[in-house]
């Protein structure tokens, strides 16, 4: 992360649309110093749109690394200097509903880059929630970045957040304090991946493989939580961000594996519309598989 210093003086000096074309030159740089290289990312969205030009391919990839870069800005300016968005809610009557009933809701945030404007927005517009993560969460898994960059994002999200929910590969005591987040009507956020659950399975995505940990289905499917898609994106052309909630995913099967088959089945229809939308702004490019694997 030598870029940090960079980064930190665009948080604090640069006006937030010149952020993406600091993050844009960082990625650059990188490149030239051969410290970043596209090459798989490129290969898997070339693969999954079918696309004969490898440098559209490399353009998606490009971008995607920069929105990445521009997070880690967002993160600081949210930290140190405070931040506020234009962000719009799409989709709240879903999450009203779900609390109108009773029995909480988890917000299965699908893989974007914005996750930060998540939080803010959620809080704005009054509703806060309870974030569930993996130890290890933050920028990056190395030594240095989780003890030393890992908690400014931890800070920062906290700001927004109602309580963080923290939990490793023992995580009994962690789904014991969701469950009762639930039970008292609470809202929990789970991310779309491969870590947040111990049973994993792999959903088909643009004619590839992603592998999905099955816990935010199981635990509506067991609770009776509302089950809501939730992605992030940039809104074309602008600077402002819209957060979309969408309708409850089937959770209501009688036998928890077919309740869970249906909820990643909806969940893949509307994640596959998120990607074609912004496949530049889709983090999880590096875990989508070929079939043939």
């Amino acid at each position: 992360m030598a870029e940090w210093p960079i980064l930190r003086l665009a948080a604090a000096f640069l006006p937030e649309r010149a952020w993406f074309d600091v993050a844009m030159r960082v990625e650059q740089a990188k490149v030239l110093l051969g410290l970043r290289d596209w090459a798989a990312d490129a290969d898997t969205i070339r693969r999954a749109f079918s696309l004969t030009d490898n440098a559209a391919a490399k353009k998606i990839a490009f971008r995607l690394a920069a929105s990445r870069t521009e997070h880690f800005i967002q993160v600081l300016k949210s930290s140190g200097h405070g931040w506020n968005p234009e962000i719009q809610i799409e989709g709240r009557t879903h999450l009203d509903a779900a609390v109108a009933k009773g029995k909480g809701a988890i917000l299965w945030y699908m893989p974007f880059c914005f996750s930060m404007v998540t939080k803010i927005g959620l809080k704005s517009a009054g509703y806060p929630f309870t974030q569930m993560s993996h130890r290890s969460h933050g920028f990056s898994y190395g030594p240095f970045a989780i003890r030393f960059l890992n908690p400014q994002l931890i800070r920062a999200e906290n700001q927004y957040l109602r309580k963080r929910i923290a939990f490793d590969s023992d995580s009994g005591a962690a789904l014991l304090r969701v469950r009762r987040e639930l039970a008292n009507n609470g809202v929990v956020s789970i991310h779309v991946g491969a870590w947040s659950g111990r049973t994993v399975v792999r959903a088909p995505l643009l004619g590839g493989w992603l592998p999905l940990a099955v816990g935010a289905p199981g635990l509506a499917h067991r609770t009776g939580a509302a089950l809501l898609p939730v992605s992030t994106m940039r809104m074309p052309g602008r600077s402002a961000f819209l957060v979309r909630i969408g309708a409850p995913l089937p959770t209501g099967a009688e036998v928890t594996a077919t309740a869970i088959r249906d909820s990643v089945t909806a969940l893949v229809t509307h994640l596959e519309v998120a990607v074609r939308s912004a496949p530049d702004q889709f983090t999880s490019w590096e875990y989508l598989s070929d079939t043939t694997r």
